[in-house]
């Protein structure tokens, strides 16, 4: 998938929305590959995990520096 791709696909979403690909890993590879951005998404959207929405939200959003990751597109409503 290519960073335009995930654009694409995060255009269409209604909300808030959070895309990111991991470098040098394929789309199928991911679920062995991924870390815990998932868990925590779903911690703070779902539960509303102050520790986990640090990872997504401010200037120092964690996920937006990993250098394991590329094409970083937080969207938050």
């Amino acid at each position: 998938m290519t960073g335009d791709q995930l654009k694409e696909i995060q255009n269409r979403l209604a909300g808030s929305s959070a895309a990111m690909r991991r470098k040098d890993t394929a789309h199928g590879d991911m679920l062995d590959a991924a870390d815990g951005y998932v868990t925590a998404w779903l911690l703070w959207q779902l539960q509303g995990n102050g520790e986990a929405q640090a990872l997504f939200e401010g200037p120092d959003a964690v996920v937006l520096s990993n250098p394991a990751y590329q094409d970083q597109d937080i969207r938050l409503d």
